[in-house]
């Protein structure tokens, strides 16, 4: 018996050491091979529904004027401080990352509507190849037809728990990470046309929020700026 006891010792012993004699391998770290110039302003337009006029603002849909700044921005879902679109080769397949900068908030006191607080955000929007050349194609060719674009990875990364972790390099570690495990949490959506109205090229759009977003309003809401100037997100 004492003998059988040594030996289940000994074996124990063997696998204990086989398993903490494991060598240690970082993940594979990506970075963004190319990074379009950032567009930072459009004309944000919204149709007041009582009084039918159109509001206009800076990177902002709204139904009245932006007398608040950054404030009045993190209040409401379509806003924007830049977009941005990145190249990123992940295991030899070629994706691009729409970057959306913006402003979000949200109360300390969520029952009582009390302590609003404000907060850097950085939502990406993943596409292949071919729905980005679709995109280049749509935008380019000024057919004046809305289209959705829909993205199984889609998320955000912001600075309400810990500021300190809000950089790229942990941002391009959470886009991986959802690649990785083959979908996000939900879908995302972004809406946008092209087109000439009043002999000036045009880009309308939407920027992206969750798939469950009512878009069917872009008539009465959206983002627009020069063709030139959208056209420069392309890489």
């Amino acid at each position: 018996m004492k003998k059988l006891n040594a030996t289940f010792v000994l074996v124990l012993f063997i696998i204990t050491q086989c398993v903490f004699a494991q060598s240690r391998t970082d993940r594979e770290t990506y970075v963004f091979e190319k990074k379009s110039p950032k567009l930072t302003k459009a004309k944000g337009w919204k149709q007041n529904e009582t009084s039918g006029k159109w509001i206009k603002n800076d990177n902002l849909i709204d139904d009245k004027p932006n007398t608040y700044g950054d404030i009045s921005l993190s209040f409401e879902s379509q806003n924007f401080k830049s977009l941005q679109i990145c190249a990123l080769n992940y295991k030899g397949k070629d994706l691009y990352v729409l970057l959306v900068e913006k402003l979000n908030g949200k109360y300390r006191y969520p029952n009582i509507h009390q302590d609003w607080e404000m907060f850097k955000e950085t939502q990406f929007f993943v596409l292949d190849r071919k729905g980005y050349e679709f995109l280049k194609t749509h935008i380019n060719g000024k057919w004046n037809q809305e289209i959705t674009m829909v993205s199984e990875v889609y998320g955000e990364m912001d600075t309400y728990i810990d500021a300190s972790n809000y950089n790229e390099t942990n941002l391009i570690a959470a886009i991986v990470k959802m690649l990785d495990e083959g979908t996000g949490y939900y879908k995302g959506k972004m809406t946008l046309n092209s087109q000439n109205v009043d002999g000036k090229d045009v880009v309308r759009f939407l920027v992206p929020d969750k798939s469950d977003f009512d878009f069917d309003k872009i008539r009465e809401e959206y983002f627009e700026v020069d063709l030139s100037e959208f056209q420069k997100l392309f890489i």
